[in-house]
């Protein structure tokens, strides 16, 4: 009977913990129009651009597109603006245009994303409206030393004037924030520095202000 009974609250542990990996899961989430932020129901640990632990598991973190029964694509690249111990804001990477058209969710889950083992997804959203005037970030440089940008108002000129470095945000393809040195040129070119070494690889550079809506351009340095 002693033996049954340790089995038992063996069982119930095991069974408690598992419950408590499964139910991670989404407390809330909040939008703007081009980021989420993903609020969880405990701690998690996050690794860009997609890759969430909990416990002992790990689960992936996408948006989808669905249309009813049917996943027409996902996001599936993401810069990591910013994390806490149970929650993840990230900025929708890639030429997607206006998010605010079409049905979103976030699934977390496992394998491959193309057929994802699903354990747990949110009801459908769409982002934040775009009804501001539209914006076309543009490298015009990108060297290991320097990276030069212009940012035009739709896609054409006028180019805009007195940008600030808050108003860009340079990210490595896997979603990892690059910290840079930020001066302007001429008024309407704005010149990204390393901080420390030089820049090489891919990256994607992103545009947000107060009276545009977002744009992100990806580039290349070097092979």
């Amino acid at each position: 009977m002693r033996k049954l009974f340790i089995f038992i609250v063996i069982l119930l542990v095991v069974s408690i913990s598992g419950c408590e990996e499964a139910g991670l899961l989404i407390s809330s989430y909040s939008l703007t129009k081009d980021t989420i932020t993903i609020v969880f129901s405990g701690d998690v640990a996050f690794t860009p651009p997609r890759s969430l632990r909990v416990g002992s598991s790990d689960y992936e973190v996408d948006i989808y597109r669905d249309e009813g029964t049917v996943t027409l694509f996902r996001l599936g690249h993401y810069g990591l603006l910013n994390t806490t111990d149970n929650s993840i804001t990230l900025a929708v990477l890639g030429d997607f245009g206006d998010l605010s058209v079409g049905d979103y969710n976030i699934k977390i889950y496992t394998g491959d994303f193309m057929t994802p083992n699903v354990a747990a997804e949110t009801e459908n959203f769409s982002f934040t409206a775009w009804n501001q005037t539209n914006s076309d970030i543009e490298i015009i440089i990108h060297d290991p030393d320097e990276i030069y940008v212009t940012v035009a108002e739709g896609e054409s000129e006028p180019l805009l004037e007195g940008l600030v470095k808050a108003n860009f945000t340079l990210f490595q393809t896997d979603g990892t924030k690059v910290d840079f040195n930020f001066s302007s040129g001429p008024p309407h070119e704005y010149q990204l520095t390393p901080i420390s070494g030089e820049f090489s690889g891919s990256y994607y550079v992103r545009f947000i202000d107060a009276t545009h809506n977002p744009s992100n351009e990806y580039f290349t340095i070097g092979e």
